[in-house]
C-alpha cells in the first residue's frame, strides 16, 4: 500500500514554486570538512511507525499503535532509488532522512544501500541521516552511505 502513493509529484501543487522554495532552501548549512554549501535540502520519506516511545516525539510507537500500526512500515528500496533520482533531477542536492526505528532500521538501510550501489556513479548529492531513536548505525551502515554518497562537491 505504502509504495503506491507518489510522494514527490508537486504538479499537484498548486504554488509548485514556491512550496518547493519553502520547504527545501537550506541557506548556509555548511558541512564540515568540504567545499560543498547544499542549496536545497528534501526530505526523503522511507517509511512510517516507530518502535520507540521518545517523550519529545508525537509519532512514537504509542500513536502509531493507536491507529493499527504496530511496527514500522518501509517503502520498497527501488521505489525509494527512483524517488531519490527524480528529486536530484528536480535540484535537490541534499537528502535528508529522519527514520530510525531500532531494531527494524538497520536491516532496511542495508537493503537500500545494496540497491543504490548500481546508481552510485549518478548520485550528486549528499545525505544527512538523523538519528532519533537511541545507539548510532553501526560502522558498516556509516561505511555504506560514505561509499555511496559524495563526501566532496565541486
Amino acid at each position: 500500500m505504502i509504495n503506491s502513493f507518489d510522494f514527490y509529484n508537486f504538479d499537484i501543487i498548486e504554488n509548485k514554486e514556491l512550496y518547493l522554495r519553502s520547504t527545501s532552501t537550506t541557506g548556509q548549512y555548511i558541512i564540515t570538512n568540504s567545499k560543498y554549501i547544499p542549496q536545497k535540502l528534501y526530505f526523503l520519506f522511507v517509511g512510517s511507525g516507530c518502535s520507540s516511545v521518545c517523550s519529545y516525539c508525537a509519532g512514537n510507537a504509542y500513536y502509531f499503535s493507536s491507529v493499527g500500526i504496530r511496527k514500522p512500515i518501509f517503502r520498497d528500496t527501488k521505489v525509494i532509488v527512483k524517488d531519490i533520482l527524480r528529486l536530484q533531477s528536480m535540484g535537490v542536492d541534499i537528502l535528508y532522512v529522519e527514520f530510525d526505528p531500532k531494531p527494524f532500521s538497520e536491516k532496511f538501510y542495508n537493503e537500500l544501500f545494496n540497491e543504490l550501489k548500481s546508481v552510485r556513479r549518478k548520485l550528486e548529492l549528499g545525505l544527512h541521516f538523523g538519528v532519533w531513536a537511541g545507539r548510532l548505525p553501526s560502522e558498516k551502515m556509516i561505511e555504506s552511505i560514505s561509499n555511496i554518497f559524495p563526501r566532496e562537491m565541486a
